[in-house]
């Protein structure tokens, strides 16, 4: 079970365009990482066991970061925020949904470095790869120090290309109004925190704006 976990994680990042195949001729050693695969048992939605597998980068070793020429912070959603979106989801009717975004950090922004991956023995079995084998990393992955800002920044852009507008208090709480008519003020149609790769959000179920938004 273990084996078909570890060719579905290597997988996912060859379907989202994070890696690709170069050797250890083309790849600069101080900028590559080791690597290792967590396992783990995770539970399906009826409770049976799962097997479940994650490809880690050592992050710490990030020269880049170890000599602070980046920023890692990302911001997160704070408790205020959320009381926000619930008590004006509840004050007018509004229903509530939540969202975890599946691979969340290997969709981020891509890379503005030249960033290698030297993938462990058990991965390069999967692939068919030798010990000669490193793999380009193109978008950000688990365990870069600057992988969930970069999630953060693509998840902005997305939502703004919606017409979503972030709260000035809080950058995490996400607004839509409806398209302003002149003389009046925007109505607003739809809240939503993002935190992390985890999302909560609520909006006027008669609205065409939010509901083209969600579609």
């Amino acid at each position: 079970m273990f084996h078909q976990a570890k060719a579905k994680e290597l997988k996912s990042f060859f379907e989202n365009g994070v890696l690709s195949f170069q050797t250890t001729r083309e790849a600069v050693p101080d900028r590559t990482f080791t690597s290792r695969i967590l396992l783990k048992w995770a539970k399906n939605a009826d409770g049976t066991p799962r097997a479940k597998a994650r490809l880690v980068v050592r992050g710490y070793t990030d020269a880049d970061a170890l000599a602070g020429r980046f920023d890692t912070a990302s911001p997160a959603s704070t408790w205020l925020g959320r009381s926000c979106l619930l008590s004006i989801s509840s004050c007018l009717g509004w229903c509530g949904w939540s969202a975890d975004v599946s691979t969340a950090f290997l969709q981020g922004l891509p890379q503005e470095r030249l960033l290698w991956v030297k993938l462990p023995a058990d991965a390069l079995n999967i692939l068919g790869g030798d010990e000669n084998t490193r793999m380009l990393s193109h978008k950000p992955v688990y365990g870069q120090l600057d992988a969930p800002k970069r999630w953060y920044l693509e998840a902005s852009r997305r939502l703004r290309s919606l017409n979503w507008t972030p709260h000035p208090m809080d950058p995490c709480l996400w607004c839509l109004y409806e398209p302003a008519v002149e003389g009046s003020t925007p109505v607003l149609c739809g809240l939503l925190c993002l935190h992390v790769d985890d999302m909560l959000g609520t909006g006027n179920p008669q609205s065409d704006t939010y509901l083209a938004s969600e579609g």
